[in-house]
C-alpha cells in the first residue's frame, strides 16, 4: 500500500530504533519484544491515588465524581510505554500499536473488574481531531478490550466540544468538571459501561465521559486506559 512505501521510504532516511535498548532496526527489537511488559499500574482511587480500593473510586472522591472506577495497563512514566502511546497516538505507527494490543491481550488486570455484563465503550475523539489524525487510538482500544473480554463494543459517546490535548496537560492542572458537556449520549446506553481510553492524568475526561453516560441511565462505569499517571 502506499502507507507502507511511505513508511519503508521514511524508515530509509530516518532508521527505526528499539525504544527499549536502542539498537537499529524496528520499534521494539525481537529480544525486548520478548522481554518487555509494562510494570502494571496498581489498582488505586484514579482521583487521589489513594491506595486499597481495588481501583474503585474513593469513598471522599465520588462524593464530587461519576466514575465508579478504573485500571491501567501500566504508568506513563515509564519511558517505554509512553514512548509507545505517543507513537501509535501521534504518528500512526503500526508497530507501536501492535505491541501495545498484544500486551492488552496479555494483561490480567481487567479481571479484577466487578462482575457485571459490561458493555465496551469509548471517550472518543472530536470529529475534527480524528479528521486530522486519521483514527480514534480510544476507538481501537476498546475494540482490543472487547475482543479480550469477549464482550459487546458500542460507541455511545460523540465529543461535541473541543479542547486541547489533555495529556500533555499536567494533572494538577486540570480539575474535575472543567470537560463536563464535552460529551453527548448518541445512543440508548446500558446498564454498566467500561469506558476505553489511551492515557488517564487526572481522570477529568473519563469523568466528564462517565457523567453523561450516568446522566442517560447508566449504573456503574469503569474505565481501562493504556496508561495513568
Amino acid at each position: 500500500s502506499s502507507q507502507s512505501f511511505a513508511r519503508g521510504f521514511l524508515d530509509g532516511i530516518f532508521p527505526r530504533f528499539c525504544l527499549r535498548c536502542r539498537k537499529e532496526g524496528e520499534v521494539f527489537c525481537e529480544s525486548c519484544e520478548r522481554q518487555y511488559f509494562p510494570r502494571p499500574a496498581e489498582p488505586v482511587c484514579l482521583f487521589c491515588q489513594k491506595k486499597g480500593t481495588l481501583g474503585r473510586t474513593c469513598q471522599t472522591c465520588s462524593s464530587v465524581t461519576h466514575l465508579d472506577g478504573g485500571f491501567a495497563l501500566g504508568y506513563y512514566a515509564d519511558p517505554v510505554l509512553r514512548s509507545l502511546v505517543q507513537a501509535w497516538k501521534y504518528h500512526g505507527d503500526a508497530a507501536a500499536r501492535n505491541m501495545l494490543f498484544h500486551r492488552v491481550r496479555s494483561t490480567h488486570v481487567l479481571g479484577l473488574l466487578p462482575f457485571h455484563d459490561w458493555t465496551v465503550t469509548e471517550a472518543p475523539l472530536h470529529p475534527a481531531r480524528k479528521r486530522e489524525r486519521g483514527f480514534d487510538q480510544a476507538e481501537l482500544l476498546a475494540g482490543q478490550v472487547a475482543m479480550r473480554m469477549g464482550l459487546t463494543h458500542l460507541p455511545l459517546l460523540k465529543r461535541v466540544r473541543w479542547t486541547s490535548p489533555q495529556a500533555r496537560r499536567g494533572a494538577k492542572a486540570r480539575r474535575i468538571g472543567e470537560m463536563d458537556q464535552c460529551f453527548s449520549v448518541i445512543k440508548q446506553v446500558p446498564e454498566y459501561a467500561l469506558l476505553c481510553d489511551d492515557v488517564a492524568t487526572s481522570a477529568v475526561t473519563l469523568d466528564a465521559a462517565a457523567r453523561e453516560l450516568k446522566l442517560a441511565g447508566t449504573k456503574e462505569v469503569w474505565a481501562f486506559t493504556l496508561a495513568r499517571a
